[in-house]
């Protein structure tokens, strides 16, 4: 396996050797907090006074010192949410656990079977809005009710954590276009090389991905 990054994945490996030997998880967490640093050299947020405060709202222990080593820009942070779903992809693309065969019954589902689900889910927002609930708080709602009712019915989680991460991946890039790169199969076949992920993988995060690498 070989891609742009993996010789200095295997440089980094081998000099916090002692350390990994030491303590592979604390190591793992270390490394994430690491990289994080580096994202806010990379994307440094520059927060005015009210800016610090919606922060502090967010986490009521982040003290100035913590903001100024955490806060990034908004590029910052969508860098790093994609690398957090890049990671999450790949560690779930390698689990037999994550392994969806429902969805080629799924899709094989006649386009009028669907739609009226769909024509449901949406009208529940506008229900929301009659009651004056935000469509945040309705967001907020669906996702955590679905979840918790697939759960119940017997859907692993791993298998949840799949659409769940694309959620996050769509949410970020509501507008962006399809191209015609995101079809062609030697592009997507890049896209795996390069990461080391799987080809749905690779076909799945294709848009964002590329764009935030």
């Amino acid at each position: 396996m070989d891609y742009p990054a993996h010789g200095l994945k295997l440089e980094i490996l081998k000099r916090i050797e002692d350390l990994v030997a030491s303590d592979r998880v604390q190591t793992a967490s270390a490394l994430i907090d690491a990289a994080l640093a580096i994202l806010v050299q990379e994307f440094p947020a520059d927060l005015d006074a009210s800016d610090r405060r919606l922060v502090q709202e967010n986490y009521p222990q982040a003290t100035d010192e913590l903001v100024a080593a955490r806060a990034m820009s908004e590029q910052g942070v969508v860098t790093a949410l994609a690398l957090g779903i890049q990671m999450g992809t790949i560690a779930i693309d390698y689990s037999p656990l994550s392994h969806t065969p429902e969805m080629e019954r799924d899709v094989a589902l006649p386009t009028d079977a669907v739609r009226p689900l769909v024509q449901v889910c949406e009208h529940l927002f506008d229900k929301a809005a009659q009651v004056g609930l935000s469509a945040f708080g309705m967001a907020t709602l669906m996702t955590g009710t679905a979840t918790r009712e697939a759960v119940a019915r017997g859907v692993h989680p791993m298998k949840l954590a799949r659409p769940l991460l694309e959620a996050v991946g769509n949410a970020l890039e509501p507008n962006a276009p399809m191209t015609q790169a995101e079809h062609d199969e030697g592009a997507i076949r890049a896209l795996r090389d390069r990461f080391g992920v799987s080809r749905e993988a690779a076909k799945r995060t294709y848009a964002r991905v590329k764009r935030n690498h």
